[in-house]
């Protein structure tokens, strides 16, 4: 059933490429993100279980999204948006300054996370004491339930933000082929690189570059009149930078664990399996499970758990949910269900599929109009980190990245009126 289900999957990704064949519409990026991770499962990753029901849901969303995205494609600009028109270049440019200083602020978590646990802040140059901080700011965090401070959660949510104006003016830097002192612009990335040597969290580095990149992608399409193409030689050059981040991540995950050696190596290796690709797993075997049997609604703290533990309304559990599932023959357990548990869980299947409908379609309004509406382009960033971030989870339940979204929409707002446009 699962191969029928995986060639409907391949008619809905034929049929919307053959509508439009740019894969940053909302349709396209969408079902492209889930096929490829459906695939990959499928095929190379043969010890995983999958069971069907769980499929052909996750298969009925992404034909939502292909209806919502491009019905919100169709409908036609008015004259009253058009007077409405913004200068987003002229916003963009005015990014400069303002993107690096709160990069250099955002980097202040980094001594700040230090200080906190009574560590020297050169040590993290140190690769034998990284090692030992890892494994003691792990050990605190799983055993004594250890939380860094609200001042550090604040520069940690900087960090996001200085994430999202970064890619903004990374994009308009390499459509101008503007490259001397470049790569300053990546100071996020090497920040969140570093909180993750503390912290041994990967997700903290994930989340920096989604954003990064989606705002890079979505500025370079903006302001250009052809939308970034993906060359043989850009391909390679990603596909290199995947397989660098995969080994980084495994180095953290050693430091985690205190292992040094080959068979150290190897458990790591069998645990980033489950990190990359469990997730879907998860989903399909407790899909099966929710449907025989009576879950309590939500209402929305699993899709929203951090504003829900922000406001004491509910308190927010490490992970989300808190149960394992036997995702794979070898033995591999996976607490990550993908964002339609939370969803499901919260609104049940049709809310779920109400909300995607409703997702897709503003994604769709927004793709015809981000070149220049504000709304748009901050919300088409928004969809594309969303879009990659439903593998694994909801971003909405991060306050910090919500918060990173808000700040860049108000910074929009100021410069739109200091310049007058």
């Amino acid at each position: 059933m699962n191969y029928i289900i995986f060639l409907c999957f391949l008619y809905l990704l034929y049929i919307s490429f053959k509508r439009n064949r740019s894969i940053f519409t909302p349709s396209n990026f969408f079902i492209l993100v889930w096929f490829s991770n459906y695939f990959i499962l499928m095929f190379f990753v043969h010890d995983f279980y999958l069971y069907y029901p769980g499929s052909a849901f996750i298969l009925l969303m992404a034909t939502l999204v292909y209806i919502g995205g491009y019905i919100g494609m169709e409908i036609k600009v008015n004259e009253g948006e058009k007077k409405d028109n913004i200068d987003l270049k002229q916003i963009i440019k005015k990014l400069k300054i303002v993107s690096l200083i709160i990069a250099g602020a955002s980097f202040c978590v980094v001594p700040m996370m230090m200080a906190h646990i009574k560590g020297d802040f050169l040590s993290l140059f140190n690769i034998k004491y990284i090692r030992h901080i890892s494994e003691y700011v792990s050990y605190l965090r799983y055993k004594k339930e250890f939380q860094f401070p609200l001042s550090i959660q604040i520069f940690l949510g900087l960090n996001y933000f200085a994430s999202l104006l970064n890619g903004v003016y990374f994009g308009y830097l390499y459509l101008s082929k503007k490259f001397k002192f470049v790569y300053i612009y990546l100071i996020p990335i090497f920040t969140s690189i570093l909180i993750a040597f503390i912290t041994t969290e990967k997700a903290v580095i994930i989340y920096t570059i989604l954003l990064f990149v989606s705002s890079f992608f979505v500025s370079y399409n903006a302001l250009s009149h052809q939308e970034f193409k993906l060359s043989i030689k850009k391909g390679l050059l990603f596909i290199s930078l995947f397989f660098i981040l995969m080994f980084l991540f495994a180095y953290i995950q050693m430091n985690r664990y205190g292992l040094n050696d080959i068979s150290g190596f190897r458990h790591v290796i069998k645990v980033l399996k489950v990190y990359v690709f469990g997730h879907i797993s998860a989903f399909t075997i407790w899909f099966n499970e929710y449907m025989s049997k009576y879950t309590p609604l939500g209402f929305g703290r699993f899709t929203f758990a951090g504003l829900f533990a922000f406001f004491n309304i509910y308190e927010r559990e490490p992970g989300i949910f808190t149960d394992f599932k036997l995702v794979s023959s070898n033995i591999l357990f996976s607490n990550v269900y993908t964002a339609y548990r939370g969803l499901i869980t919260d609104f049940t299947m049709v809310g779920c599929g109400l909300l995607i409908f409703l997702f897709s379609f503003l994604a769709g309004l927004s793709y015809k109009r981000y070149k220049y509406s504000k709304y748009a382009f901050i919300y088409l960033i928004l969809f594309y980190s969303i879009t990659v971030m439903s593998l694994f989870v909801s971003l909405l339940n991060y306050n910090t990245l919500i918060a990173a979204f808000v700040l860049l929409l108000i910074t929009f707002k100021y410069y739109q009126t200091v310049l007058k446009l």
